[in-house]
């Protein structure tokens, strides 16, 4: 029926259960989830110190149980200062998080209708979720 062979499959974002490597007990990952936690494995792991992409994974498990929903996966990228970046863009709201190497991060959040700005300041990196970044990522994903 196809002029040419079909070799990939569509993702889908219903939840299927994790393998053994990502399982925690009586949890089903997304298609999406399971796709970036390889993505993370697969291309990061070569460029990135696994303590890093650790403290990436340990930030997003943070971000969930703080919110209590299903935070999306994130645009993740690499920045020029060593850093994985993690990017949720709706829209009118913008946030993205730097994760470094010592699992230190820092944050930026815009509105663009109201080009309110929020963050932890350039110079400064925090440790774990503050409660103003829980609440700007949560307007993100509304």
């Amino acid at each position: 029926m196809f002029p040419f062979p079909i070799t990939h499959t569509l993702l889908t974002m219903d939840p299927t259960p994790a393998p053994e490597l990502y399982r925690q007990p009586d949890v089903a990952i997304s298609q999406m989830d399971l796709a970036w936690r390889r993505f993370l494995d697969q291309e990061l792991l070569g460029s990135f110190p696994e303590t890093q992409v650790s403290s990436v994974l340990a930030l997003m498990e943070q971000l969930r149980q703080r919110l209590g929903c299903q935070v999306k996966v994130p645009l993740t990228q690499p920045t020029v200062d060593g850093a994985i970046q993690l990017a949720w863009d709706a829209g009118r709201h913008y946030l993205d998080i730097d994760v470094f190497s010592d699992g230190t991060i820092q944050w930026f959040y815009r509105d663009r209708q109201t080009k309110e700005l929020d963050g932890s300041p350039d110079d400064e990196r925090i440790a774990g979720v503050s409660p103003e970044l829980a609440r700007r990522l949560e307007v993100v994903l509304s």
